[in-house]
């Protein structure tokens, strides 16, 4: 059974044009500047690219384990940051399709946001605390948090 769905509307004519089906609900979605795309986070982790124009996932990017509450994406629609129940902020190249990097705090990741330069990352807990992480330096993985 399917509990969540990801419809594409042409507002103009009022009708769905095309309509995708998930196993949990979607509670995270952003579109991604410069493609036809969004990115969206479900209540059973899953962290997925759908392609408006095909109607289909495009890119599938695991590693959450708990639900996804926010997804947060660079200005040049290069690198996504998602944040779960997990207590994790994953850090995606959206590219190459890869994890660049996570960071793992105490309680659940609620909230984040990327800034332009894609060199920091501001997060939210659910014990209502900030956390600043700068990306100081490359690794041949990606970057990693200061």
């Amino acid at each position: 059974m399917f509990m969540g769905s990801l419809q594409v509307v042409d507002l103009a004519n009022n009708r769905i044009v095309s309509s995708h089906e998930e196993e949990h609900y979607i509670r995270a979605v952003t579109a991604l500047p410069g493609r036809n795309q969004v990115i969206y986070g479900t209540n059973g982790g899953r962290v997925r690219v759908f392609d408006l124009e095909s109607g289909r996932v495009a890119m599938k990017l695991p590693g959450h384990t708990a639900p996804v509450y926010t997804i947060a994406v660079s200005g040049d629609g290069r690198v996504a940051v998602s944040a779960a129940q997990d207590h994790t902020l994953r850090v995606w190249d959206l590219a190459r399709a890869v994890e660049l990097t996570s960071f793992r705090g105490e309680w659940n990741m609620r909230s984040a946001a990327i800034s332009e330069d894609c060199r920091t990352i501001v997060a939210g807990d659910w014990l209502g605390r900030l956390h600043f992480l700068v990306i100081e330096r490359e690794l041949a993985g990606g970057p990693a948090f200061h």
